[in-house]
């Protein structure tokens, strides 16, 4: 509880210093609070400005300055919106998934369009007896809210303002509301002659009551969980897309009803000649019944069908604008030579649909009839179509193939290749008549995609009909389609890689230190085999098997042996021997691993004969020594002015003797070191 009661006052002095930075005039009021008993509010905030409406920026600033974001997933909070807002404007929450509750207070007339949509997480919000409108989709996507309490004041409700809230199962309205009244927890007009909007959580069976005259567009639309609906014989009209989009396995018409009728829970006509809606929950195979004339708008789907086929009747002639719009699962479908009319869309996105017959009696294939048809290979234009509008194919992204019988382009003027029937379709092979190849070339890069090729029908109007012959690729040659037609036309297409080598260790001579060694492989496809040589290891003496110190006369050792075998080797540490200056005999030793020449065990004579017996400069030997220590007395370097020189495996070091006195009395040493010298005390 201490890290939330520290935020929460984090938050309340940031919000005051801003209150401090404002105009006096219509202040913002802004307030946060931690909410210690109700886990389920988070940090309560107050936002509005008196007398004003609350916009997305005003909410936008003040839930800022309390550190909450439209799209934070983490800080659960609820809001009470001050006194005296007049209304909460369009998008004001708009997607704050993290809202949990909302306090609304009586002056607030009007809630705009989109006003709470995608707040998934608001559970409950209470509308206050003061609101007259609630906006279009002012409450879509709010999955988390399962009650909603219309007051009397409201008198406008607009599209939609609860689609897709799946977890809402019940629309009650005060008894004295003059516009719009509930029943079972459906809302209605105030008469119940328009049944307006069914909540999408809403499950099991709903009978509609009799007197209702009108079932609105989007009535159960986004219904996720309602299994039916049976429509009195008082209904007289259904409008577009009032079942669409929804779960409903089964819609029921009274027999009374003298309008409409409903076979194995489809809704038709009562003529039985316009079939109106198949509900989205039906799945398996569908047929039209015969008789049926029309198939009318959104009559299958959009989105949920699960429908995997449908037969259509030869009675049917018309297919309405979108009919089986976006039926993603759909497999299987016939369109009988009795369709004279398809719509726009009528067959849009249905994707699982792998070939397309077009009726002969059809004359028009309208603006985007067939887009989106992801697995349609190939398709044959019939010879009685007249016109081709634009996107009739658009977006087919594996169309290759298309057949034109009639010489004439069926296409009207195109100004842009947006405007084509094959926009974003692949280049493709456009088998044409002899007669009509120059027009149809003239349409490449236009109507038919870039690297389309236009490939003569001849004039009996033949179409090569190809044997398809898969070569596989193998290791090293690449893979191809061989493509044979009866009158001998061939070709070769979809070339693909060689695959190459997968080689596979199958087995080793392990390398010694002395021989060299081998991986064996062979390759899992081709059976193909290689070797490949290890080196020899070499011998890795690292161990230390003896040691003897060399002393001043006699040589020491070090006996190694390899890790890898039994092979041995001694290394020679030579003895450490002595150096003559000027006569004097200086032994050498190894002192932290550095030959070291102590100098102050000398005698004073010895000393008085190696810098003051002779004139000329002083030497010291150590060709055979990298590295070396020379410790001197300071003292005895005074008024003597001589070069050193000492000789190192690494070159010679020289060193002036009056840069080592000071009357100090301490020790002074010749640190050698890779060809150089350095002097301190010790």
């Amino acid at each position: 509880m201490r890290k939330k009661t520290n935020k929460a006052l984090a938050i309340l002095l940031t919000a005051l210093f801003i209150l401090t930075l404002l105009p006096a005039m219509a202040l913002p009021v802004f307030a946060a609070e931690d909410d210690d008993d109700d886990g389920n509010e988070g940090i309560v905030v107050k936002v509005g400005v008196p007398g004003k409406e609350l916009t997305y920026e005003m909410v936008d600033e003040m839930l800022g300055e309390a550190g909450l974001f439209r799209y934070d997933p983490d800080a659960f909070f609820s809001v009470i919106i001050v006194d005296e807002v007049t209304a909460i404007g369009e998008r004001a929450f708009q997607s704050f998934r993290q809202l949990v509750n909302v306090s609304i207070p009586y002056s607030v007339q009007a809630i705009a369009d989109h006003a709470f949509e995608g707040c998934s997480n608001l559970m409950s919000i209470e509308l206050p007896g003061g609101l007259c409108s609630i906006g279009d989709y002012s409450f879509r996507d709010c999955t988390s809210l399962s009650k909603m309490y219309i007051p009397d004041s409201v008198n406008s409700i607009g599209q939609f303002p609860f689609g897709n809230c799946t977890s809402l199962d019940e629309i009650s309205v005060n008894e004295d509301n003059k516009v719009y009244s509930s029943y079972n927890g459906v809302l209605f007009n105030k008469a119940m002659t328009e049944l307006i909007l069914c909540p999408g959580g809403k499950t099991d069976a709903f009978v509609i009551p009799d007197g209702v005259h009108t079932i609105l567009e989007y009535a159960f639309f986004e219904n996720t969980g309602m299994e039916s609906v049976t429509i009195p014989a008082s209904v007289t009209e259904i409008q577009v897309y009032a079942f669409n989009h929804s779960f409903l396995c089964e819609i029921d018409v009274d027999e009374a009803n003298p309008l409409f009728a409903s076979i194995d829970g489809v809704l038709f006509s009562k003529d039985m000649t316009l079939l109106i809606c198949c509900p989205g929950g039906k799945t398996g195979e569908y047929t039209v019944p015969d008789g049926v004339k029309t198939i009318g708008q959104y009559a299958f789907g959009p989105y949920v069908s699960s429908l995997s086929g449908v037969t259509i009747p030869e009675s049917v002639t018309k297919i309405d604008d979108k009919a089986f719009y976006y039926l993603y699962g759909l497999r299987n479908l016939n369109l009988p030579d009795s369709i004279t009319i398809i719509g726009k869309e009528a067959f849009a996105a249905c994707t699982g649909i792998t070939s397309l017959s077009i009726p002969s009696n059809l004359s028009t294939i309208s603006e985007g009839a067939f887009r989106s048809w992801d697995s349609l290979t190939e398709v044959t234009i019939p010879e009685n179509i007249t016109t081709i509008s634009n996107g009739a194919f658009t977006n087919s992204f594996n169309l290759k193939s298309v057949t034109f019988i009639s010489a004439n382009p069926p296409i009207p003027e195109v100004r842009y290749n947006f405007d084509s029937p094959f926009y974003m379709c692949p280049a493709m092979k456009v088998y044409v008549p002899t007669e009509g190849v120059d027009a149809y070339t003239a349409l490449v890069g236009m109507v038919f995609p870039e690297g389309s090729e236009i490939i003569e029908l001849g004039g009996t109007g033949h179409k090569h009909e190809y044997q398809v012959t898969v070569t596989a690729p193998t290791c090293t040659e690449q893979g191809y389609t061989t493509y044979i037609c009866d009158c001998s036309e061939s070709y070769y297409d979809d070339f693909t890689d060689a695959l190459g080598h997968d080689w596979v260790l199958v087995g080793n001579d392990v390398a010694t230190c002395t021989e060299l060694g081998y991986e064996y492989y062979e390759c899992s496809r081709c059976k193909l085999t290689k070797t490949e040589v290890i080196p020899a290891l070499g011998h890795d003496f690292s161990i230390l098997i003896d040691h003897k110190d060399a002393t001043a006369d006699e040589d020491g050792y070090d006996v190694l042996g390899c890790s890898r075998c039994d092979e041995t080797k001694t290394v020679v540490i030579p003895a450490i021997g002595t150096v003559t200056v000027n006569g004097v005999i200086i032994f050498v030793k190894i002192w932290n691993d550095i030959p070291t020449l102590d100098m102050r065990e000398l005698s004073s004579e010895q000393v008085s004969t190696i810098f003051r017996g002779l004139e000329k400069d002083i030497t010291i030997d150590l060709s055979n020594q990298a590295s070396a220590d020379i410790y001197a007395e300071a003292g005895w370097f005074k008024d003597i002015d001589k070069t050193i020189t000492i000789k190192t495996a690494k070159g010679d070091v020289t060193v002036k003797t009056k840069t080592l006195w000071n009357n100090s009395g301490k020790t002074r040493a010749i640190q050698i070191r890779d060809g150089s010298a350095s002097i301190g005390n010790i």
